[in-house]
């Protein structure tokens, strides 16, 4: 059984055996999904924590992607786990691109339709001198797209300082 599998059927305690018996903590299932990415996945928040905490402390790598470009941290976004993104942003698991983009030219924070992650990635990205105004391949940066599907408390959380400044109104908003 594969680290993946395990994660997939529930099997937490054989998860821990193999992580500990030194299996790859990379290695994706068929669909292209790394163990990190299906913890975004796992109903129970905490436990999804725990097995991505567990995972991380044998290397195991944050940007890797998915066949939609999207890495575990845009999974995180995506599906509003607050306290994943937060792992994910510690500075020893910050070992890739905060500002990468999957096939649709979204970032992490494009995903985030959570205020509290919004707030979690802008001060991330601050952190490393990165913006916040990506456009995605329609022109829409993450404050655009927010006001599009009416994520106002995230525009609201990227216009009170995440969003960069000068606004640059080339972008679609």
């Amino acid at each position: 059984m594969s680290i993946a599998a395990a994660l997939e059927k529930g099997n937490y305690r054989h998860l821990d055996l193999l992580v500990r018996a030194g299996l790859n903590v990379d290695t994706a299932t068929e669909r292209g999904q790394t163990p990190l990415i299906l913890c975004c996945y796992i109903e129970d928040e905490s436990r999804g924590q725990h097995c991505a905490h567990l995972l991380l402390s044998r290397g195991a790598d944050v940007g890797l992607t998915d066949p939609s470009g999207r890495n575990a941290l845009m999974h995180a976004c995506l599906t509003g786990r607050r306290r994943l993104v937060e792992l994910y942003l510690q500075p020893e698991s910050v070992d890739f691109d905060l500002v990468a983009k999957d096939k649709d030219g979204n970032t992490a924070l494009h995903h985030a339709g959570n205020p509290d992650i919004v707030r979690s990635m802008t001060r991330a990205l601050g952190k490393f001198h990165l913006g916040t105004s990506e456009p995605n391949t329609l022109g829409l940066t993450p404050y655009g797209l927010g006001r599009k599907l009416g994520f106002q408390e995230c525009c609201h959380v990227l216009s009170e300082g995440g969003r960069d400044y000068p606004y640059n109104s080339a972008y679609k908003t």
